[in-house]
């Protein structure tokens, strides 16, 4: 790693160069100053006329006369036929409807008997059935079999 920073320093132009003067040096200052955009005037001035114009939009908006409700129409008087009342007949009683309810007997789920294990196979299960008939399985394999 020196080796390498020795043959970086000894390889660096910047090392015989000599320093700049003070001409020199205000020279590229004011190429630097000259070069830099110049800040535009109107920006702020049509920043400000958008935003007066959007405060006179919303000001027409909010204070923008409503138009009156436009009058009722007026109706003709309607001319309704008269019938004479009919008799009212009495319907006999209805004795209300006799409701029942059948259901189906439930059924329990039979689990089957879990499969004996093959001999050379060393599985053991665990399995559990909830009440709604969900079944949980847990299988333990020997470490023999390499699963």
């Amino acid at each position: 790693m020196t080796d390498l920073r020795e043959r970086l320093r000894a390889g660096d132009p910047a090392l015989a160069a000599r320093p700049l003067d003070a001409d020199e040096t205000a020279a590229m200052r004011r190429a630097m100053a000259s070069a830099r955009p110049q800040p535009r005037p109107w920006t702020l001035a049509a920043g400000l006329a958008l935003a007066a114009t959007g405060l006179a939009a919303a000001a027409l908006l909010l204070l923008w006369p409503e138009a009156p409700p436009a009058p009722a129409p007026v109706s003709a008087p309607v001319v309704v036929a008269s019938v004479p009342p009919h008799p009212v007949v009495q319907a006999p009683p209805v004795s209300p409807p006799v409701v029942a309810e059948a259901r189906v007997p439930r059924r329990r789920k039979t689990v089957p008997a879990p499969a004996p294990p093959a001999e050379r196979m060393q599985v053991r299960e665990v399995r559990f059935v909830t009440a709604k008939g969900t079944q949980i399985l847990w299988t333990f394999r020997s470490s023999e079999e390499g699963a």
